[in-house]
């Protein structure tokens, strides 16, 4: 391999070649290209082979400095009584391109070749990406920062033009510590470098001799090191009294989300209700942080306003959907996907002093029909509901179809 790869481009060209034992299918001025692959079925004989394939390859595209990799389905046929072959791609599982400059951008949603989305990825999202070894590869290019190259995938929410700025992993910890806190000697002797920075997000530096004072009243030399929630589970356990047995899923619940949301454990809590309180508060933020904003189709809309006896309310909002959830005690919160793919509308809808929630959807004729309406906690809505529903929407189709065509 011609040493026109930057040192980080190279780093990941070696780990992806020894993990998937990549071998040389040829080589040009303009790239290099290594693969396996392996037979998942074969049918036919030698004269009318068919082959369903699953291929590896890593190429370097040379004059443009980028490495390009995918893990691919193929469907292979051979001609009648010849070794000619025809490759088609049925499906691409993992696809990412990784540029000299440090740069991954994720391409997670194909059509054959063709692609329909691709997602550039930073140190400020790489923690949501479910391949974890991908996740690993979106490391600085700096020589200073070679450090944090190998520490395991965490919530790490900070900038790259922050981390360019640091040298050392004592400048990486005084980000979220502070910068005039000092980690005890114990804590950095007892946890990992990677457990380490949990704690330091988690937990305020003011509060990290305390720690090191459970650390050492709790904890035996010679016993496992604790995890960063076993040790703030012993702290509160000091600091509450009528702790009980539940205490351990309320904290480990609690911490969860907050590495989730970025921000600090409340360690001032000093009983099991404010625990629960706190627990709760923090979970309706990762709920509502991990719903996308919303954007209703047009074609999906009708007028909002009171119908006779039935009250209708669009709802186009991040935040309305997620109350809309948490009011209504259902699962429509996971809709926000398909409100933005121009699958389906979501609606509130008021009659006879209770509340429903509405989806509505179009039929392949392109009319809007009710997919589901349903009331607190799932219950059915009454016929007489649905009844008016359908002439409302009845009328809004009439009302579209007369309508005049834009110029």
């Amino acid at each position: 391999m011609r040493n026109d790869m930057s040192p980080y481009a190279r780093r990941i060209w070696n780990r992806l070649v020894r993990a998937f034992c990549l071998r040389i299918e040829s080589e040009t001025p303009q790239m290099r290209v290594l693969a396996r692959e392996t037979i998942i079925e074969a049918s036919g004989g030698s004269k009318r082979r068919k082959d369903l394939i699953d291929r590896w390859v890593l190429v370097y595209h040379r004059k443009e400095g980028y490495l390009d990799f995918q893990n691919q389905t193929i469907k292979r046929t051979y001609a009648v009584g010849s070794p000619t072959r025809k490759d088609t791609i049925l499906e691409i599982d993992d696809h990412f391109t990784v540029n000299n400059a440090g740069t991954i951008r994720r391409i997670y949603k194909h059509n054959g070749t063709r692609v329909y989305a691709v997602r550039t990825v930073s140190l400020q999202n790489f923690y949501m990406l479910p391949d974890r070894e991908a996740a690993r590869l979106v490391m600085m290019t700096s020589p200073s920062l070679d450090w944090i190259r190998d520490l395991p995938v965490n919530y790490h929410p900070i900038s790259n033009s922050q981390l360019s700025a640091m040298t050392s992993m004592d400048d990486f910890i005084a980000h979220f510590a502070g910068k005039e806190t000092v980690v005890p000697k114990r804590l950095r002797m007892v946890f990992s470098p990677g457990a380490l920075m949990i704690l330091v997000q988690l937990v305020p530096g003011a509060y990290l001799n305390a720690l090191s004072n459970i650390l050492k009243q709790d904890f035996a030399p010679t016993d496992k090191p604790p995890t960063v929630k076993q040790l703030i589970l012993a702290y509160y356990r000091k600091r509450i009294e009528d702790a009980d047995n539940y205490l351990f899923h309320v904290v480990y619940s609690y911490v969860n989300p907050c590495r989730y949301l970025g921000e600090k454990v409340n360690m001032l809590l000093r009983s099991s209700q404010r625990i629960q309180s706190e627990r709760e508060r923090a979970w309706r933020g990762r709920n509502l942080k991990r719903i996308p904003e919303i954007h209703t189709k047009r074609e999906l809309v009708i007028r909002s306003g009171k119908f006779g006896a039935i009250s209708i309310n669009l709802i186009n909002s991040r935040k309305a959907l997620f109350q809309e959830s948490e009011m209504m005690k259902n699962c429509v919160d996971d809709y926000a996907s398909d409100i933005n793919a121009g699958e389906c509308s979501i609606y509130h809808v008021e009659y006879q002093r209770a509340g429903y929630t509405l989806e509505l959807q179009r039929d392949k004729r392109g009319r809007l029909i009710v997919a589901q309406i349903k009331g607190f906690a799932n219950k059915e809505a009454p016929n007489r509901l649905k009844i008016g529903l359908q002439r409302i929407l009845d009328e809004h189709n009439k009302q579209r179809a007369t309508a005049p065509l834009p110029h």
